[in-house]
């Protein structure tokens, strides 16, 4: 029987292999740790230019690693792992899309609500108008909505903070569902993969091929297990990901209502008060 051969796409791994090793190839995998390490550990902290040079360290490290690493031959429980990866990467791709969406739409809102006080408190509607379309995020354009119907009353100013609200929840939940549901199908088919080698050791054993030794039938074993295990740690990742981005949207939704209260209690209630007062001191 021949040896199996490597798929094309992996061909091209190891080409390096015989080329001298130096300092860098000496501590190749130490390097790509630690910058694998720093990127984990620097997402929330560093901007999207620093972000983009991490990602582009850390591909160049695989990249090196690869083209000196031998490929091994693929046999049936690594698909199963490949799949699971390729779930696992797109869950990533879409949780770090949606933390950067977020993180780029945040504002203080109690910063943000006072400026657009003062604004109004001067008599300066356009400006408070003009703050809110040059901030990013959902709470400056529910505070605009509000502001937009300032003439018509406070039930007026109420209706359409609740629809822009309304609006902008399903651009803040976007890609939540499919990261939730990735949390489910990966483990399912971890569950799968593992079933199927089981039954293939099975098989082998039956028919007294090579699996009938123990060091083979451990191996996989083995591979059957580490499948299951993948696709669990997977799916705890996948599901403390969809938990946070919930906490961040439920976060922003509670600053969206707030911002909104307190624009219209200011408009229909402080702001006179206050124009009121200064009438009065005026006329004394």
């Amino acid at each position: 029987m021949s040896a199996p051969t490597n798929p094309v796409l992996l061909r091209w791994q190891g080409i390096l292999q015989s080329a001298p090793n130096g300092a860098l190839g000496r501590h190749l995998e130490l390097i790509a740790g630690l910058v694998l390490c720093a990127l984990m550990a620097g997402l929330p902290l560093v901007t999207r230019s620093g972000l983009s040079l991490l990602v582009l360290a850390s591909g160049l490290l695989w990249l090196l690693l690869a083209l000196r690493t031998p490929p091994a031959p693929l046999v049936e429980i690594d698909r199963w792992i490949l799949g699971i990866l390729a779930l696992a990467l797109l869950a990533g791709v879409f949780f770090l899309e949606r933390t950067l969406f977020l993180h780029r739409g945040h504002v203080r809102s109690s910063d943000f609500i006072e400026g657009i006080r003062n604004n109004l408190r001067n008599g300066r509607p356009v400006e408070a108008l003009a703050a809110c379309e040059e901030s990013p995020g959902a709470v400056p354009r529910v505070v605009k909505a509000a502001l937009l119907r300032m003439s018509g009353g406070e039930e007026a100013m109420r209706a359409a903070a609740t629809e822009a609200a309304l609006l902008e929840l399903p651009v803040l939940e976007r890609r939540l569902g499919t990261l939730a549901a990735l949390g489910r199908i990966i483990p399912m088919l971890a569950l799968a993969g593992s079933v199927l080698s089981g039954f293939n050791i099975i098989s082998a054993l039956r028919d007294g091929s090579l699996y009938g030794s123990s060091d083979a039938l451990l191996a996989g074993l083995q591979s059957a297990l580490s499948t299951a295990g993948l696709g669990l740690v997977i799916a705890a990742l996948c599901s403390a990901g969809h938990h946070f981005l919930v906490g961040r949207v439920r976060s922003i939704v509670t600053e969206m209502e707030t911002a909104a209260w307190s624009l219209i209690t200011f408009v229909r209630h402080e702001l006179p008060e206050e124009q009121a007062a200064e009438r009065k001191r005026t006329a004394s």
